[in-house]
């Protein structure tokens, strides 16, 4: 689940301290082992052991 963002309040002044998170960044540094990813290596929707993410996976398969 994303983390929300959280912000810095003094009195009438509000700033961001850190952004919210989407999917792509909880799911960054996932990676899907080769011998669970599919045997169609010709498609570019499919994920490589090379640095893509759980969620592009998830999402597009």
């Amino acid at each position: 689940m994303p983390r929300p963002a959280t912000l810095l309040v003094n009195e009438d002044k509000v700033s961001v301290n850190r952004q919210a998170e989407n999917e792509e960044n909880v799911f960054r540094r996932d990676l899907i082992p080769e011998h669970l990813q599919t045997e169609d290596k010709s498609s570019t929707d499919k994920i490589s052991a090379s640095g893509k993410n759980a969620a592009y996976w998830l999402a597009h398969n």
